[in-house]
């Protein structure tokens, strides 16, 4: 989501041609929803799995091996089979190592646009990295203080119709205000604040998200709603947007949830 290109559609199975790491991580996924949605043998998708991790293991402690996009693709797929193959809120499991992996793929700058499948990769691990500490409301297993992000929030965007790439960008704002504020609430840096110190990061967190959703591009507005009804079984109310990213206003509701919690 909030990948302009969809590397992960259009540029991922062209690698996998390739790389059989990238190959065994799409088919252990594969069949892993397979087994979840059908009557699909599910030690198929634990045998792709198996196959995948002594394959790639061996290839992330080598020193020889060169760290690129198509193992952070990889990593960021089997990310996901443990996800949905593990019931325990994904704690010690193979990949949770993998932060100096892709340090070391990205360096300290978050990429833009012109990264392609290397910027795709990053977010998708990022992501994944703060569901989990939302999910378990602890701190990020991902340092961002290293990272450098330009958010240019007091920007309005005010364009009719914005680009996929504009848009891309104001989803990846959000995305990361959202870790900065599960870092304010649940990192290790918080009970070590003053009171002063405290209420000034909270209200720039709060100034940050008021920018955004004052900013944003307008489509990001839904296009049709539907109320909450109970007597027809509907216990929420239902939006409509014109792309799928679109839906990731919805964060700040989260963001805002979290500060007003915390």
């Amino acid at each position: 989501m909030a990948d302009a290109g969809r590397h992960f559609t259009t540029t991922v199975p062209h690698l996998a041609r390739t790389s059989q790491i990238l190959m065994k991580a799409i088919c252990a996924l594969a069949a892993r929803h397979l087994s979840g949605t059908s009557g699909y043998d599910s030690s198929l998708a634990e045998r792709y799995h198996e196959e995948c991790i002594s394959l790639l293991i061996p290839a992330l402690n080598d020193p020889n091996v060169t760290a690129d996009e198509t193992m952070l693709a990889a990593l960021v797929i089997l990310r996901l089979y443990e996800h949905l193959q593990f019931s325990d809120l994904f704690q010690g499991h193979h990949l949770l190592g993998t932060s100096a992996f892709v340090r070391s793929v990205m360096g300290n700058t978050v990429p833009d646009c012109s990264h392609g499948l290397q910027e795709a990769s990053f977010w998708g691990y990022f992501r994944q990295c703060l569901y989990v500490a939302c999910v378990n409301c602890e701190p990020l297993k991902f340092d961002i203080s290293i990272y450098q992000i330009e958010m240019k929030l007091s920007t309005p965007c005010t364009a009719t119709l914005p680009t996929t790439e504009e848009e891309s960008k104001w989803c990846k704002w959000i995305t990361w205000i959202l870790a900065e504020v599960v870092e304010f609430c649940f990192g290790p840096q918080g009970p070590l604040m003053t009171l002063e110190e405290a209420q000034s990061s909270w209200r720039e967190l709060v100034s940050k998200v008021d920018m955004w959703e004052s900013n944003k591009p307008s489509s990001f507005q839904a296009i049709a709603f539907l109320d909450r009804d109970p007597e027809k079984h509907r216990l929420f109310p239902l939006r409509w947007f014109g792309n799928e990213w679109h839906g990731k206003d919805v964060l700040k509701r989260k963001v805002r949830i979290l500060l007003r919690t915390y």
